[in-house]
């Protein structure tokens, strides 16, 4: 996705239509309180929508578009509530009933770009991300999501060019430094992925997701002691959200390359515990994952029973996983 963090920008520089803009001066006063109230409603919803309250957000949105059904900003806002509800239809209707507004709306057209990520369908997201650009080429959240569709295409040129663009307009856009991260890594220009993310840190210290990007750059240079207070900084800051397993499995990882396989297989078994994964399109993380690498510890451990009932639980939920397929060969001999 590009980048599992927000890229919605409820309150991202919002400005009145053209024409209200306009006849300002010579609008009745009855009707300025009209537009006045729906504005209020408005700036409810976003500030609901910054505290993750998409419900009442989405109630406030609706309050501005029973008073004003040709207010665009209303719609678009009620598209990115009801997308963070997953309720995908119903924020497509939302987004398309404010392009027919206001069809120049840039912000509009990356969103619905984002909402087609979310969906998986990464032709049409990228024609939103092209169009939001054709019509505001300043518009820096487009260009980092166009980066990252392409980087999931593989076609890291065009990757590269979109997010170097992103952090050309925004030296300060943390999350289009992680997104250069993650493409550097995939490119396995891993001094280049650890510069980019130490961008994103430094911007953001407290971030998660941008402290869990660093972890892996460290551990790609072998810099695995660091590699692991990073994963432990992730951990500290996550708690128990809703893609925490992530972090211990990484230490997992690298532990494993430090040969201390009995703390690896505490990490995977965390991991597993937790059964907090996320979906990412391009990299995804599942259950599995963590199953494969505690049955890798204990076939460290020379626990091969163990880790042959951790590479059958890994294959149950992902039968088409050569890792496991191969690694529980490996084990069945061991054990004849």
């Amino acid at each position: 996705m590009p980048n599992t963090p927000p890229r919605d920008g409820f309150m991202n520089g919002l400005s009145l239509c053209l024409v209200p803009c306009i006849l300002a001066t010579n609008v009745p006063p009855v009707l300025s309180q009209f537009r006045r109230s729906a504005e209020e409603w408005l700036i409810r919803g976003d500030a609901l929508a910054r505290e993750q309250n998409y419900e009442a957000a989405l109630q406030a949105y609706d309050q501005a578009i029973s008073i004003d059904p040709q207010f665009a900003r209303a719609w678009n806002n009620r598209g990115n509530a009801l997308r963070r509800l997953r309720n995908f239809t119903e924020a497509e209707n939302s987004y398309r009933r404010s392009l027919q507004i206001d069809a120049q709306d840039a912000r509009t057209w990356n969103n619905l770009g984002n909402l087609y990520f979310d969906l998986r369908d990464l032709d049409r997201a990228l024609e939103h991300y092209d169009r939001a650009i054709q019509l505001n080429p300043r518009l820096v959240q487009a260009w980092n999501n166009k980066g990252s569709v392409l980087r999931i295409r593989n076609r890291f040129p065009e990757a590269l060019q979109a997010l170097n663009q992103a952090v050309r307009l925004d030296n300060n856009f943390a999350i289009a430094w992680n997104n250069l991260a993650i493409l550097h890594g995939r490119m396995k220009k891993y001094q280049e992925a650890y510069a980019a993310v130490q961008q994103a840190v430094t911007i953001e210290p407290d971030n998660p997701d941008f402290r869990y990007r660093r972890a892996y750059a460290l551990d790609d240079l072998g810099r695995y002691q660091e590699a692991l207070a990073e994963f432990d900084r992730a951990i500290s800051l996550l708690g128990e959200s809703t893609w925490s397993s992530y972090p211990w499995h990484g230490k997992g990882l690298t532990l494993l390359k430090m040969k201390r396989y009995s703390e690896a297989l505490n990490s995977f078994e965390r991991a597993i515990s937790l059964d907090r994964y996320r979906p990412d399109t391009d990299q995804d993380l599942v259950p599995a994952d963590s199953w494969y690498g505690k049955g890798i510890a204990l076939a460290q451990l020379k626990r091969y029973r163990e880790a042959l009932d951790s590479f059958d639980q890994s294959l149950a939920l992902k039968p088409n996983f050569p890792q496991a397929i191969r690694a529980r060969q490996e084990t069945l001999k061991q054990l004849r």
